[in-house]
């Protein structure tokens, strides 16, 4: 497939992406309840998998190569949690095994020398200087004192296998360029030197260097060959077809098959040609070649200076197609014998250091050196742009402060906050720790800040059982180990069906205010208790709530639109501009809650009593109200227009400046509540 092709596919795409998917600020790619729960439980397992691999990382110093090549494998093997959490037990127990050992073989030996120790009579005489000459000294058995293994040797005498000629002269003089180059490296050099003027560089890289980079660049593109395969492979398991996914995007009544009959077409010409290289293959060969369809046919190919040999020699057939002038030495034997070094040093015009630089020289001259150098660029990129994703316009395609508070309020931006925090209170032993081995414990004051009442986590049981776990000897420790062995025998990990939508206990939202912070489809924000937040310009929309109630958190600017309450009161909570648009009320009683200038328009009311919360500008606009008494709520400027009401009584509520327009009203009297300035149209009364 040509490169333009390409293009044109990928920009279909991204159009495609922006017209279903786009909705100016990121992409939304709709995901089933089980592709859900899938992706939650991928990214627990990931975590837990994660710890316990720097768990038993830490743990595996104490033993010794084999038990760690055994772990290692149990843990390739293992594809699933539980499994993994075996191998780690498995650890343990080994670990446990190999203590009680040592200390039975400690106390053994120490009672065995202290018991059965010789001792031996000294006696002061002149040794044999015949018989110490000739004497080999062989090493003592080891032995224990106390706590410490004892080796000691005799070293054996020995003649040393090779001397070092000492030579005395008069002067010394050094080796020059010109006494181990040959005149043919001398031209080398000379060129190498105007190469390097004409360049403008000091000096030139060795070709060793370059090689390695070749080498390395090579290794990166294969591995990221089988990443991409590997991908592949999972999507498909997991029965996603890649080779679909644009008739995800596209209507199907709208598909084109004009791309598919011109891509047909080459594959059947592609298909016509390879069957005719292959019968000329072997039939030149004359020998019969297993698995031939998988296999790269070269006829009459030969390769100039190769700068690596052919390592896919298994899955090559090479007829007439030699590689010729290599500038390695490695590959088979014929590649060696045409190599550029092994041709002139057969000829002995050059020797190996004038080789090196030949090779620099046709490096630098045929700019292989400024290819690498580019695609080391190109690859350091895509690495960053896979780190650092960019969306269509530019926005980042992973979380961070802004897109976070900007797309999930500012519940979700406190989270983040109270992580930063967390990193300003790691002490250097913690940091320490958390490099060597991949986690750290928390202090009890970081224990707070996570778990306390001013953070987004806040969990009392969790705060008070780990404190409790660090105030004991190794707690946390035996806490992690006894969890291990848990989650060994256990036979599920993870979030079922019926818990996905209480993963997460909710204990409300506390002393978090809310500026600038849109509800949008945040209906789990604002379906639990608020307290002591203030919410201000933070418009709710399209975020139905229950059981939300808000406390002492005072509403400004926030207009409320296709929003529905029920069973979320408002209490000690003044609201002013916080129009309800769209938005019907029910079990949501105002009580010593005032408001200025909130309208509600097309919102039905029922069972939502104003207690003591004085209204002035309420207008209440094609919203009828059922079971919606007033008490003790005086009203100024609130106007009902087209609004029955039913069995909704004003007790001791005075209504001033007071219009009722076309608005019927049934059993519902006025007790003790006087209408200053108010006006009554068409609004006839019923047993009221």
């Amino acid at each position: 497939m040509s490169p333009r092709i390409d293009l044109e596919e990928e920009e279909e795409t991204s159009r495609l992406l922006r017209k279903h998917f786009y909705d100016g600020n990121k992409i939304v790619l709709p995901l089933s309840k089980s592709a859900t729960l899938q992706l939650l439980n991928h990214w627990v397992q990931q975590a837990a998998s994660g710890f316990m691999a720097a768990f038993a990382s830490k743990r595996m110093k104490r033993f010794n190569t084999r038990n760690g090549e055994q772990f290692h494998y149990c843990s390739q093997e293992a594809n699933s949690i539980t499994k993994h959490a075996k191998c780690v037990v498995d650890l343990l127990m080994l670990e446990k095994t190999q203590t009680k050992i040592r200390k039975s073989g400690n106390a053994k030996r120490k009672y065995e020398m202290l018991k059965y120790l010789p001792t031996w009579k000294i006696t002061l005489r002149k040794p044999d200087a015949r018989i110490d000459r000739n004497r080999k000294y062989m090493p003592k058995s080891d032995y224990w004192i106390g706590k410490f293994r004892i080796f000691r040797h005799k070293r054996a005498a020995e003649t040393a296998k090779w001397k070092i000629k000492r030579v005395n002269k008069d002067s010394y003089r050094l080796l020059t360029d010109k006494d181990t180059k040959t005149p043919f490296g001398m031209i080398i050099n000379g060129l190498k030197k105007t190469l390097q003027k004409l360049k403008r560089q000091e000096t030139s890289k060795p070709w060793s260097a370059t090689l390695a980079d070749i080498r390395h660049l090579v290794k990166q593109m294969k591995e990221r060959e089988e990443l991409l395969k590997m991908f592949g492979i999972k999507a498909q398991n997991n029965g996603i077809n890649l080779s679909n996914f644009k008739k995800v995007l596209i209507d199907p009544r709208k598909v084109k098959i004009s791309r598919d009959n011109r891509m047909q077409l080459a594959a059947s010409l592609s298909k016509l040609l390879r069957d005719a290289t292959t019968l000329l293959a072997v039939t030149m060969s004359n020998q019969s070649i297993s698995n031939l369809h998988n296999k790269t046919i070269r006829i009459a190919s030969p390769r100039f200076f190769s700068i690596l040999p052919d390592d896919d020699t298994q899955n090559t057939m090479n007829l007439l197609s030699p590689s010729i002038l290599s500038l390695h030495n490695d590959g088979g034997s014929m590649e060696r014998k045409l190599s550029i070094s092994e041709l002139l040093g057969a000829f002995k015009l050059i020797n190996e250091q004038d080789q090196n630089a030949l090779l620099e020289l046709i490096s630098e001259a045929s700019g292989l050196t400024e290819a690498i150098q580019q695609i080391h660029k190109k690859l350091e990129m895509e690495n960053n742009n896979m780190r650092h994703g960019k969306g269509i316009d530019g926005q980042p395609l992973y979380f961070t402060k802004q897109n976070v508070s900007e797309l999930y309020g500012k519940i979700e931006s406190d989270k983040i906050d109270t992580f930063e925090k967390l990193y300003k209170t790691l002490s250097k032993p913690q940091i320490g720790e958390m490099n060597a081995t991949g986690y750290a414990v928390l202090s009890k004051r970081q224990l707070r800040l996570i778990y306390g009442q001013r953070s987004p986590y806040y969990h009392p049981v969790a705060l008070k059982r780990l404190s409790k776990l660090l105030d004991q000897n190794d707690g946390i420790q035996k806490s992690l180990e006894s969890e291990l062995k848990k989650l060994a025998k256990s036979e599920k990990f993870g979030l079922q069906k019926e818990e996905l939508h209480r993963r997460q206990k909710r204990f409300g939202i506390s002393l978090s205010p809310f500026l600038l912070s849109p509800f949008i489809l945040a209906s789990g924000a604002l379906s639990q208790p608020v307290l002591l937040s203030p919410v201000i310009l933070s418009p709710i929309v399209l975020s139905p709530a229950i059981l939300g109630p808000f406390i002492l958190s005072p509403w400004i600017f926030n207009p409320v639109i296709l929003s529905p309450r029920i069973l979320a009161p408002f209490i000690l909570s003044p609201f002013i501009f916080s129009p309800l648009v769209l938005s019907p009320v029910a079990l949501h009683p105002f009580i010593l809650s005032p408001g200025i200038f909130n309208p509600l328009i097309l919102s039905p009311l029922s069972l939502s009593p104003f207690i003591l919360s004085p209204q002035v500008a309420t207008p209440l606009i094609l919203s009828p109200m059922i079971l919606n008494p007033l008490i003790l709520n005086p009203m100024a400027l609130s106007p009902l227009v087209f609004s029955p009401f039913i069995l909704s009584p004003l007790v001791y509520s005075p209504q001033y400046l007071f219009a009722l327009v076309f608005s019927p009203y049934l059993l519902s009297p006025i007790i003790e509540s006087k209408l200053i300035n108010s006006t009554v149209i068409m609004s006839p009364s019923i047993l009221s």
